[in-house]
């Protein structure tokens, strides 16, 4: 049997695989063969783990107001507005980051 260390450290990098493969939370663990109701639970445990002060993430070509964005929000500390043209690789890192932050 893992040990919890092993068990928490194990989950944490199937959720930094799941943020960057673009896939359904469904279709991830279908794929990878782990249950999904445990994966659920040990994602919400593990983002509940998780607290940033980062508060805005910069875009480097400011966003026109005309432009059509989206908007992703990260528990209550962080919103990020992106334009809808965000490439699927630029979204990918950003959600891999956003994994990571614990």
């Amino acid at each position: 049997m893992r040990s919890r260390e092993n068990r928490n450290q194990y989950w944490q990098e199937h959720l930094k695989a799941y943020y960057t493969s673009g896939l359904s939370q469904k279709e991830y663990c279908r794929q990878e063969d782990i249950g999904y109701w445990s994966f659920n639970q040990w994602k919400r445990r593990i983002e509940g783990q998780s607290k940033t002060n980062l508060t805005e993430i910069k875009l480097p070509v400011p966003i026109q107001p005309s432009h059509q964005v989206m908007t992703l929000k990260y528990r209550e500390e962080l919103t990020i507005t992106l334009p809808l043209s965000v490439s699927g690789k630029t979204l990918r890192e950003i959600l891999a980051v956003l994994g990571e932050m614990q």
